[in-house]
């Protein structure tokens, strides 16, 4: 089994193929992203199919989305932390689309209340 900080490092890089990097998740796993209540979207995204259609509309959104400068804070075998940055051009808006997030990454089975 990859671990955490592996499978987030394939991750970003398959951002662009959506369907590439939902095929990353186990077919239960689960994408949350809190941002998105700002944007009236769900912050949560089950399974691959949903996985998948969520990148193809952040991409729609943002076409030129890349991940740089990223640096991870936490990094055990089955959970990473990482900060990173999108700088982009946002397609509604036409302005510059700069923003520092976070992620945190749960490989296999290592949820909460699970062990």
């Amino acid at each position: 089994m990859k671990t955490a900080a592996q499978l987030m490092n394939e991750f970003f890089p398959l951002l662009r193929t959506p369907e590439r990097a939902a095929a990353l998740f186990a077919e239960d796993g689960a994408l949350e992203l809190p941002y998105l209540a700002d944007l009236d979207m769900p912050t949560r995204y089950n399974g691959r199919a949903e996985i998948a259609a969520l990148l193809s509309r952040l991409l729609e959104l943002v076409p030129e989305w890349t991940f740089r400068e990223t640096e991870v804070v936490i990094d055990t075998p089955d959970r990473v932390l990482a900060e990173y940055k999108v700088d982009a051009w946002a397609v509604a808006t036409q302005r510059p689309f700069r923003q520092h997030f976070f992620g945190y990454l749960i490989a296999g089975s290592a949820f909460p209340g699970e062990r």
